[in-house]
């Protein structure tokens, strides 16, 4: 905890960044709980439940490649900040139509969740970027771990307020999540620096799409990412699972299994500033062995909240090497690159994670949430055996830069 303290302390607009993420994922965290919660309660359909998720996650396969070219052209703050702006209106929307139930309501809800999915997806890499440009080389992995541990005590305490809100008026989750945005956008305001980008950059395909090329170039990031994609759709399904098996016990069980889930992920990345492994295969491979097991007691429990506490457990175990793993390829990559290699590993990361909330709540109502948990398993123990095959491993040497020139403009980076 004193080392993260120390980095929040020492780096003024890190810790400006950071609070605004802060209030931004407070806000999400309460929503995130309401927003199956009301579809349930007004619809009894899991199915348009998880399918009014994926909406709000849609816009992380359109948006990653153009939010990391804009990341690296636009100055970076201001484009923080006006994305905020369109986030509380989007969730000033949703807030209306669960206060007053307009035509169309569900309609309008999932253009509203999905504007702020496209928008949230546009400025994730475009942020990741910031963060990197306010941090030195050595002190990356502990800022990473100090922005996880932000993240995981919002939903320590944001799920159970949310469902305690939503059970004392339904729109009022909703509201907090639009101003969240609102105080976003006054610490935005506050920091000094543009955070970088800006960068004189040309409309050729080229220039957009280097972030993409150079991932698919190196065997360390497309074998990195390419796990992330799966890991990341097994994970969000295995939650959802969860999610609507905690439905059953009602409003404040459900809060309750998200903050217990959010302690272990906290914990998880206090611990992380005191790994330093650099046997990268290993750190890949011990998130994906952890959520395995979680898929198999999924299939084996008779009640929601073993789940709930493996759930718990596993992200001790897999946040640090997660972290490493992040940090060693911010660290590698330039500033001036950093938003489109960002965009592009969120892209192919999210390829699938958007249809895990669906095909869960689709597999939970043609069978059962034990047939969902078996699924997420065995697509975690397909990434196990991928292991085996040398071109999936992997290099013992880790990420390596090393930029060539193309007609005298070095930017074409040769990656391993």
């Amino acid at each position: 905890m004193g080392v993260t303290l120390r980095v929040l302390a020492k780096y003024g607009d890190f810790r400006r960044l950071w609070t605004a993420s802060l209030l931004s994922e407070t806000g999400s965290a309460f929503s995130l709980v309401a927003l199956p919660l009301y579809v349930v309660s007004q619809t009894h359909s899991y199915t348009l439940a998880g399918v009014l998720t994926t909406v709000g996650f849609v816009g992380w396969f359109v948006m990653r490649i153009p939010g990391g070219y804009l990341g690296d052209r636009w100055p970076r703050r201001p484009t923080l900040i006006g994305g905020a702006l369109v986030g509380a209106a989007a969730m000033t929307c949703v807030t209306i139509c669960v206060t007053w139930h307009p035509p169309l309501e569900y309609w309008l809800i999932g253009l509203a969740v999905g504007v702020n999915g496209v928008v949230g997806a546009a400025l994730m890499p475009i942020e990741a970027a910031a963060v990197r440009h306010t941090l030195p080389d050595d002190a990356v992995q502990t800022g990473f771990a100090a922005w996880q541990a932000q993240y995981s005590a919002t939903t320590v305490i944001g799920p159970l307020l949310g469902a305690v809100s939503f059970t004392a008026a339904h729109f009022l989750p909703f509201a907090i999540d639009a101003g969240s945005f609102l105080l976003q956008v006054g610490v935005l305001l506050g920091i000094g620096q543009s955070l970088g980008g800006g960068e004189p950059l040309s409309l050729s395909g080229h220039d957009i799409f280097l972030g993409f090329t150079t991932v698919i170039r190196s065997r360390f990031l497309r074998v990195y990412s390419v796990t992330n994609a799966l890991i990341n759709v097994a994970s969000q399904g295995m939650l959802y699972a969860m999610v609507f098996w905690m439905i059953q016990r009602g409003a404040l069980s459900l809060g309750a299994s998200f903050s217990v889930l959010a302690i272990g992920s906290f914990l998880g990345s206090m611990l992380t500033p005191y790994w330093k492994s650099h046997h990268y295969e290993a750190l890949r491979l011990i998130p994906v062995a952890a959520y395995a097991l979680i898929g198999l007691s999924g299939v084996l429990a008779q009640e929601p909240w073993v789940v709930v506490v493996a759930l718990a457990i596993v992200p001790i175990l897999a946040q640090p090497p997660g972290i490493l793993l992040s940090a060693h390829v911010m660290v590698g990559i330039p500033d001036r690159l950093q938003s489109r290699v960002q965009g592009a590993l969120l892209l192919i990361g999210s390829t699938a994670y958007p249809f895990g909330a669906a095909i869960t709540g689709v597999v939970a109502s043609a069978g059962s949430l034990h047939q969902a948990f078996a699924l997420w398993g065995l697509v975690c123990g397909a990434i196990l055996l991928s292991s085996v095959v040398p071109s999936w491993r992997l290099p013992r040497e880790g990420l390596s830069y090393q930029p060539t020139s193309i007609d005298g403009v070095t930017d074409a980076p040769d990656i391993e």
